[in-house]
Parts: C-alpha cells; structure tokens; sequence
C-alpha cells in the first residue's frame, strides 16, 4: 500500500525529528502542516526531505483536511507532531494491502508524560482509527474533538504496533494545555448553543476522576498516574465552567 503520512504542527522542534523519522519508514510523501512555527521548526524542516504547507490555523478538523488534500496518495496515516510510530507497526504498514478504500485501520496508542509511559488510567488501551483512504474518510470540520466521518460506513480493522504518544513534557505543560482545551471546548459549545445544568461541572469532573483514577487502575501508575488522574478532573471541570463564563459575559 503506498500511503502518505500527514503530520500537523506547530512549534514541535523538539518532537519533529523522532516523528518524520519513522515516518518516512513507511511513506515517500510525508506532508507537514505547520500553522505558524517560529521555534526553529521550519528551518529543521527546510533540510528533510517533507512537504511543508503553511497555513493559518482553522481548528483541528479542517486543518488536518488540509494535509489530507495536498498528499500525493490516497490512503493517509494521519499523526500528530508528538506521535511517534513504532517499529511493529512500521513492519504492520509496509505488509498491509487493503482490499478496499472501505477499510479503515485502528491503532493502539502508548501515551507518556515526560519520559514517563502510562500503562494505566484514562488513556490505558487507547486507540484511534489513523489509516484510512481519504476518497471515502476525512475529519470533521470541529475546531477540538475532531472526528472522521465517512461517504460509505467503513470496515474497522486492527494493525499491530502503536504510536507512541510524547504527549506532554512536563506537568507545567499539561496543566497549560488542558487550559487551552478547556477553552476550545467551551467556545464550541458556546457557537452550537449548547448549555449545561450548575452541576454538570462538580459531577462530571468527580465521575472522571473516580472513573480512570480507581476504575481504570490510574493509581498504579504511581504518582505520574495521580498527577494525569487530577490534571483531568481539573481539565473536565473547566470545560464546564468555562462555558459558563462565557454565557455570564454575554448576558
């Protein structure tokens, strides 16, 4: 199968290489999309063999429709900057011949923190469909949250490997980053009109916690585990109570 791996990032310096590495094990047409790096990501991928589209950022769904309409290929394995595939899956790809563009690949993920890898908790079993044919899959046009729709309800299959997720470095990041997610949520939710009772906040971010700290084991990961388990919570709770503010402001 001759696929292209489209890539979105912006200010990934210290991701990008591992990334477009293992990407290119698997592809001749690795497509960057950079929404306004200024880290020195650009000057990196001046000397790799990548194609660099630079575009304003338009949310995750339409910009990663960008890559997927400027790759040479029709099936795409769709990465983040951060998402590093492994070598299993690398072998999983260059075997895998699809009877048709219906078919549609799952793939388990490996998420760390730091340096760290979470084998338990909220992203424990992890998996996302990131291979697909683009005549019949694209994203969604949702600016956080995005997902794949479909002309023609797809065949689901598994590849072996994953793709190891780098997600966040330190837990000053991810307390930054769930920050900035929790406002894309609450706009979106904001422009679709969309309103939730004064608990939902308090219930929601208490079932989250108990749910992947307990349920799912989050506690075994140690004190990484206890600090993805609260960093969650929070983030849920302020999904909420973003939007909240949001409708006092407009009121």
């Amino acid at each position: 199968m001759e696929l292209s791996v489209v890539i979105m990032c912006k200010n990934e310096l210290a991701n990008l290489p591992a990334t477009i590495t293992a990407a290119q094990q698997v592809s001749n047409n690795v497509v960057i999309v950079d929404t306004g790096s200024t880290d020195g990501t650009l000057q990196l991928l001046d000397t790799l063999n990548v194609q660099v589209i630079h575009a304003n950022w338009q949310g995750f769904g339409p910009t990663k429709n960008l890559g997927i309409q400027a790759a040479k290929h029709d099936w795409i394995l769709s990465i983040d900057a951060d998402e590093v595939i492994d070598e299993t899956l690398v072998n999983a790809i260059k075997n895998c011949e699809p009877k048709n563009e219906l078919i549609v690949y799952k793939i388990y993920f490996l998420t760390y923190l730091g340096n760290t890898a979470l084998n338990y908790g909220q992203w424990r079993g992890d998996n996302h469909i990131r291979v697909f044919n683009k005549k019949n899959t694209k994203w969604n046009n949702a600016e956080v949250h995005e997902f794949l729709v479909y002309q023609t309800t797809p065949v689901v299959e598994t590849l072996n490997g994953k793709i190891h997720h780098k997600t966040i470095a330190t837990e000053a990041a991810m307390k930054t980053k769930f920050v900035y997610y929790a406002n894309l949520f609450a706009q979106n939710k904001y422009k679709a009109q969309k309103k939730y009772g004064v608990l939902k906040k308090y219930l929601s971010a208490s079932f989250n916690f108990i749910k992947n700290y307990i349920f799912k084991l989050g506690f075994m990961d140690g004190y990484t585990g206890w600090v993805v388990a609260k960093a969650n919570c929070i983030y849920t709770f302020n999904k909420y109570y973003f939007l909240e503010q949001l409708y006092k402001q407009k009121s």
